[in-house]
């Protein structure tokens, strides 16, 4: 039975990449890497210094988790220009301008790095910012903590993430990030949003979006700086008590070891071959941190950083996400999302819990 179900989640998996990946890739190869702008709209007075670019896709209307994230950046004094994947009525557009210095409508082409591309090269034609951020709709943020993520994002190392990831290969996170002016303006810099093919295929945002920006930074000399990582926990957390590490592991996905080995079924947790610390440390010191460490950040390093797609990407259970709910308000919202996204078809689920969509 164990070989069959292998069978068949390979055979959908090829199926996908046939049906959907190759088609999408050979579309953005022969649209090329030009512009999907289709309308742009002035928004408030532009108060100079740091740009924040939020691509998001707003369906019916931004998330007030989001909107929130917009009066945080005006408060913060952060030029903000939306773009935006989706057109949305003209009543939430005239609120949007309200918040930011430029509205873009781009037609659905490249998932979020599409919509950081057409941002970026339209903020960098009006003149390099002292500080330029990316942000995206991925997440939901803490509206408490969210002050402490700009603050960090708007400090004075070049290159400053988030998370980072060590899989399959090291790299900073996209959803949250900025750069220094001499970044922006920087060849590896331009080079690459110049030369970037928005295709709707995530593992290409992924590995031909956010993977090769970091290599392109990195191969520049821009190492960047961490915001929230399992080194920065040990940093400010250096003497833990036993009973604390467990309180840790349990904040933790049950299933993480098992997702994180490609082992469903396996090593669930609590393990008998792990001490509490030690799952933490397999956990958190490599692999998607933003997933595994989400909660873990949150209570100890003060992220106010959630993925919206926890739970319909097979990463937390239901259960324990309504248990986080009562700690954690934005394990509600993503309770709400996955509700929202359970409407997709067995085979569309299957596909978006392993990352194809």
């Amino acid at each position: 039975m164990s070989a069959l179900r292998t069978a068949i989640s390979r055979l959908e998996t090829a199926s996908y990449v046939v049906m959907h990946d190759v088609p999408a890739i050979v579309a953005g190869h022969v649209m090329g890497s030009g512009s999907s702008i289709v309308q742009s709209f002035e928004g408030r007075p532009r108060k100079g210094g740091a740009v924040a670019v939020f691509a998001a896709f707003p369906g019916n209307g931004l998330h007030l988790n989001h909107v929130q994230l917009l009066d945080a950046l005006n408060a913060a004094g952060v030029d903000v220009v939306v773009v935006s994947n989706a057109t949305v009525s003209e009543t939430v557009r005239e609120a949007v301008c309200g918040k930011c210095i430029k509205l873009i409508f781009r037609a659905n082409r490249g998932r979020d790095f599409g919509a950081y591309k057409d941002g970026v090269l339209s903020v960098l034609r009006d003149g390099i910012p002292d500080r330029l951020l990316l942000l995206n709709d991925s997440c939901f943020y803490d509206p408490a903590n969210t002050g402490r993520l700009i603050e960090g994002l708007l400090g004075p190392e070049p290159y400053i993430a988030s998370n980072e990831n060590f899989a399959p290969y090291y790299h900073a996170t996209s959803f949250a990030m900025s750069f220094s002016r001499t970044v922006a303006d920087s060849r590896a810099f331009r080079d690459f949003w110049r030369n970037y093919v928005p295709v709707n295929a995530r593992n290409w945002a992924i590995k031909r979006g956010e993977l090769s920006l970091s290599v392109a930074l990195l191969r520049a000399g821009y190492v960047p700086k961490i915001l929230f990582n399992w080194a920065a926990f040990l940093d400010r957390h250096a003497e833990i008590a036993q009973s604390e590490w467990q309180k840790i592991a349990d904040l933790l996905p049950r299933r993480a070891i098992a997702l994180a080995n490609g082992a469903a079924g396996r090593r669930y947790w609590p393990d008998p071959q792990l001490t509490p610390k030690e799952y933490v440390s397999e956990l958190l010191g490599s692999h998607s941190q933003a997933h595994f460490g989400a909660f873990v950040f949150a209570k100890y390093l003060n992220s106010p950083i959630i993925k919206r797609d926890l739970l319909v990407r097979g990463v937390y259970g239901i259960g324990q996400m309504h248990e986080l709910a009562r700690s954690f308000p934005e394990a509600g919202l993503v309770v709400d999302e996955f509700k929202v996204r359970r409407r997709l078809g067995p085979v569309s689920r299957r596909m978006f819990a392993k990352g194809f969509i």
